[in-house]
């Protein structure tokens, strides 16, 4: 007989019957079919307990609910018709009602069943946990599957922690892969496609007639070329193609069509040259490009205009000036075009068309590419920097003027500070900077603006450093709290947030000393000078950590000053007074919600001191609070691993790819994040892991994707992995050429122009390096010519390239290679004698490539001479001295150099390297690269 009831209600719904309660519904159940009146009178018990589901009260809901689970498959007719009604929570406890009886969840007692019933009621995210942790698992990935707005709360920002709590909640019950189903249920199929595909779990089930998502599941589970065969839309076929390096693809018409758009015009025309050229047909690029820039009415070169520029280049800044005109113009093409010039290497026409719009933004294109005498110009400055003193009085009224109104957060003169001292004026230097000084000193309201956003800032090499130090010494007791906090901790980075408080509280007989102030104690402080202290240094050094420590409780202390304050304990040695630092219990200080990330610290050091239980005390904790800190689970499975748990550490290093999901950043994902903390400690294995993802999940053409690329590439070429490091560089790039590209909207708007000039050669010469490792020498020189024609002087090129060619064979290419950088560096060198960089850099040059020695310990000890406080130039010198056979001068030069720098490991390991005698092969050209 219950099968009756099905077919009457089935019947009623089939023809839209509006449903209805009570004794209409029931009359109408009595008139359609014969049932016996026990059946009659369990639905009318059913449909009469319907409407209280929905009672303000919850003891009425409560008892509604309880009744309705009680008469299990005879209440299911009503159930259905009541989850059909236009009330939400009507719907979501009837459905919820339904699973409890198609899964044969029976009541348990009332303390159970009442539980039951408070989560079943009003579903949340942290309700779906709860289920979880009682062992309901499969009725809470039905559930999330039936309910749209609950599967969007798991991946919103204020609730998406859940994931990371089910995580647990299955560590703990022991089977992590019952969260898995949740995780389907949840999140976007490119994200579950891409950790089912790592952790070998089961890919989401997709509409095999959606092509799109069948597209994503088989490209984010490792199988690209599969993915781009189907019709795809061009905003998911365009990332898919850049992510897998799928570079030929772009020589196709609509391919070309789905990332530029209609080739309708000119700036259209000069991407599509550059994608021909990317897809690897270089002659007919540059075919297109003879074809674009050749004179037209519209677009042809005036009498007298520009002659320093060829012919092509005067074409293209015509081009420049229609459409860079902000009435008239096209910021559309104006933008497309500018990428397509620097990603072609055609820099002069760029150059040139700031110079006319923006000198700012000249200044700084210029300065980018060491031409000195040209950036000076657009600041106002003779070349010759005759007549200083002259143009000093004009910024001073000139940046008082633009500060008054308002104009621009950053000065132009604040950024000359670093080529003046680079290039050995000092004095001119100081005196600039003592202009600055005394404009926030007269102008309170611009102190911080001035000091924060313009003098630290600008800070770029260590003499910068030392001079801007000087100065704020002679103008500290004039600045207001906030600023004086703003410039040390600029100026002491390696402390952050905790450099004011250890600058306040230097020891006072330290300073005693004739000579000595505070800037100089904590310097020695930051270069853990133990010397300096003297023979008590451990007791001094632990007595001026805790009176931070002690000043920085009262000012509501955080992780971040606590690890900075162990570093520094650390770098003297003293890992017992870092624990002491690190046992901090924010808690206590800062509330219950208090975040003691700090424990991570703690935990590596006695990971170092082969105590994995102390690590996991305090791992352990962080985990029970919840703290859904990426490294902090990486410690742990390092714990578990040296305690010998080895199956608890894979489950736990499994589920961390699971609790990534909880995190949230601007664009997705916080891989980047991760992959921030582990580059910052020069964990490169780490720090490839988290930026593969990021890579990969960022937003198209996004400031994210520009950043993660860069990131990703630089630590490949740490392993030597320039082709996967050139692609990856590449992928934003072409992405970039789209119409709207937001990084460049970004990147133009703001003039960092010189930033995307940098990226792109970057790309070239990992392309070039690439190209010589696999023996195409053609296209070598291809991608080396690019690069040259944006810096002229990066060593790198040589560095890396030289010996390469020597070894394939090709000791012509690599001794042209050779000396146009030597020309173009002597050519700087003969400009600027006095630039300690131009110095610097080709002895290192001449000692990679084992030429001209002599020659190299020359301008290297000139540099030193110049600029005596910089490790990077005493490494090169003690490189020079080392390979000349001068071992022991070498080894106390690469002293002096880890002195003034002991947090660079690699200054270190060259020393290593230097005490076990000659010919002694370096750990790594790349990291020590000395252009900048």
């Amino acid at each position: 007989m219950l099968r009756h009831v099905w077919v009457v209600f089935g019947f009623g719904l089939a023809l839209g019957a509006t449903p209805v309660y009570g004794d209409e519904r029931n009359a109408q159940v009595g008139a359609e079919s014969k049932i016996s009146p026990a059946e009659l009178e369990t639905a009318r018990s059913a449909e009469s307990l319907i409407p209280s589901l929905v009672s303000p009260s919850f003891q009425v809901r409560r008892n509604a609910f309880l009744q309705l689970w009680e008469l299990g498959a005879q209440a299911v007719p009503a159930l259905q018709n009541a989850q059909r009604t236009g009330n939400r929570q009507l719907a979501e406890t009837a459905n919820s009602l339904l699973l409890l009886n198609e899964m044969k969840v029976v009541r348990g007692n009332e303390q159970e069943s009442s539980r039951l019933v408070e989560l079943l009621n009003n579903l949340t995210a942290d309700k779906i946990v709860s289920l979880c942790e009682l062992g309901h698992w499969e009725l809470a990935t039905r559930l999330v599957r039936n309910n749209l707005e609950l599967k969007q709360e798991f991946t919103d920002a204020y609730s998406r922690f859940a994931i990371n709590r089910l995580v647990e909640t299955a560590m703990s019950q022991g089977d992590l892969e019952q969260v898995w189903p949740i995780v389907l249920a949840t999140q976007p199929p490119e994200v579950s496609s891409w950790i089912a595909n790592k952790l070998e779990l089961e890919l989401p089930e997709l509409d095999p007639n959606d092509v799109e998502l069948q597209a994503v599941r088989l490209y984010f589970s490792g199988e690209t070329a599969e993915a781009v065969k189907l019709p795809l839309a061009p905003n998911r076929l365009i990332p898919m193609l850049t992510r897998s390096f799928q570079w030929k693809e772009f020589s196709k018409p609509s391919v070309q069509t789905a990332l530029i758009g209609p080739v309708t015009n000119l700036a259209a025309k000069a991407a599509q040259a550059v994608l021909i050229d990317i897809a690897g047909d270089a002659t007919r690029s540059e075919e297109l490009w003879a074809e674009i820039l050749t004179p037209t009415n519209e677009h042809s070169p005036a009498p007298g205009d520009a002659p320093e520029l060829d012919e092509q280049s005067q074409v293209a800044l015509s081009m420049l000036r229609q459409w860079g005109d902000p009435l008239e113009g096209s910021m559309l093409e104006y933008h497309q075009f500018v990428v397509a010039l620097l990603m072609s290497g055609r820099v002069a026409p760029v150059e040139r068309y700031l110079e006319e719009t923006n000198a700012s933004w000249a200044y700084s294109f210029y300065a980018s590419r060491n031409n000195f005498s040209k950036a000076f110009e657009q600041v106002g400055l003779v070349p010759t920097l005759e007549s200083f003193d002259e143009w000093l009085e004009i910024q001073e009224k000139h940046v008082r003027d633009s500060l008054m109104a308002n104009e621009r957060m950053e000065i132009d003169a604040a950024r000359v500070v670093g080529v003046l001292v680079g290039i050995g004026e000092h004095e001119k230097a100081k005196k600039l900077l003592q202009l600055l000084a005394k404009l926030a000193r007269n102008s309170r309201e611009f102190e911080l603006v001035i000091w924060q956003n313009n003098i630290v800032r600008g800070l770029g090499r260590h003499e910068s450093r030392a001079l801007c130090m000087e100065i704020a010494s002679e103008n500290y007791d004039f600045m207001s709290e906030e600023c004086q906090q703003a410039v040390v901790e600029g100026l002491f980075p390696e402390l952050s947030s905790a450099a004011f408080e250890l600058f306040v509280t230097a020891p006072n007989r330290i300073n005693e000393i004739e000579g000595v102030s505070h800037w100089t104690v904590i310097e020695k402080l930051r270069l853990w000078d133990r010397e300096f202290f003297g023979e008590d240094a451990e007791n001094v050094i632990s007595q001026w950590l805790r009176a931070a420590k002690q000043n920085l409780v009262h000012e509501h202390i955080s992780s971040e000053q606590l690890t900075k304050l162990s570093d520094v304990a650390r770098g003297f040695g003293y890992d017992q007074l870092a624990l002491e630092i690190l046992s901090t219990d924010l808690r206590e200080f800062n509330g219950s919600e208090a975040l003691n990330l700090h424990w991570l610290d703690a935990a590596e050091i006695y990971l170092t001191q082969f105590k994995p239980e102390k690590a996991l005390e305090l791992l352990s904790v962080l985990r029970q609070h919840a703290y859904n800190f990426q490294p902090a689970y990486i410690c742990e499975v390092e714990a578990l691993t040296q305690a010998g748990e080895y199956a608890k550490a894979r489950e736990l290093d499994r589920s961390r790819w699971l609790r990534v999901l909880s995190q949230s950043r601007y664009d997705g994902l916080s891989y980047s994040d991760i992959r921030q903390h582990f580059s910052d400690r020069d964990d490169v294995r780490r720090t490839l892991e988290y930026a593969a993802p990021a890579f990969l999940f960022a937003e198209t053409s996004s400031r994210f994707i520009y950043w993660d690329a860069a990131e990703y590439a630089a630590q490949l070429e740490t392993l030597d992995n320039y082709q996967l490091a050139a692609d990856v560089q590449r992928a934003p790039l072409v992405e970039a050429l789209q119409p709207y590209s937001p990084v460049v909207q970004l990147l133009i708007s703001n003039g960092y122009f010189g930033n995307l000039r940098y990226a792109i050669q970057k790309e070239r010469i990992a392309r070039g390096i690439a190209s010589i490792e696999k023996k195409d020498f053609e296209a070598a020189r291809r991608h080396l010519d690019v690069s040259k024609s944006l810096q002229a002087q990066d060593i790198e090129v040589v560095v890396q390239c030289y010996p390469r060619l020597v070894e394939a064979g090709e000791v012509e290419f690599a001794e042209q290679l050779f000396h146009d950088y030597e020309l173009a560096l002597q050519d700087q060198i003969k400009a600027w004698p006095n630039d300690s960089t131009a110095l610097n850099n080709l002895a290192w040059m001449y000692s990679q490539c084992n030429q001209k020695l002599d020659k190299a310990l020359s301008l290297a000890s000139r540099g030193v001479e110049l600029a005596p406080n910089s490790p990077v130039f005493l490494d090169t010198r003690a490189e020079v001295e080392y390979r000349l056979g001068m071992v022991e001068k070498a080894i106390e030069t690469m002293r002096n150099c880890v002195r003034i720098d002991p947090r660079s490991a690699n200054y270190r390991a060259n020393l290593v390297r230097f005490q076990k005698g000659p010919n002694q092969p370096k750990i790594s050209v790349h990291e020590n690269l000395k252009f900048k």
